[in-house]
């Protein structure tokens, strides 16, 4: 999942560095070659329920660059990853669909084989 935290304050201050990426990076120990660093969802409490329903994602579109670039661009600029891969958690959301439709040059999307990911796929148009 995409950090509500980072999310959040950067679609409240866009032109600030606040909260740096640095600050939401972990990096994970790997045996062999190569690194790989996690940008958490954040702490799954009752502030990161809040936070995520307090996103104005329409908002995200009236600016000139909405949060969820923002992330990838601090992540691009400050790791230089060779791969970002974002997981926006289950279900479809307004922030899966930036990341998915807006951002990706390729997308994989993993379900379990379930009736209930069958309809949660399904169009409810």
């Amino acid at each position: 999942m995409v950090n509500s935290a980072y999310l959040y304050q950067r679609s409240l201050t866009p032109e600030e560095d606040i909260p740096n990426i640095g600050n939401c990076v972990g990096q994970i120990n790997l045996q062999g070659n190569g690194e790989l660093f996690l940008v958490s969802a954040g702490q799954y409490n009752e502030n990161y329920i809040h936070r995520l329903a307090d996103l104005d994602i329409s908002s995200f579109y009236k600016r000139g660059k909405n949060a969820v670039e923002q992330l990838v661009e601090d992540i691009k600029t400050q790791l230089a990853p060779d791969i970002i891969l974002i997981d926006t958690s289950s279900g479809f959301t307004d922030v899966g669909a930036i990341a998915l439709f807006d951002l990706a040059d390729t997308a994989i999307v993993c379900f379990s084989p379930t009736e209930q990911s069958l309809e949660g796929l399904r169009c409810s148009c």
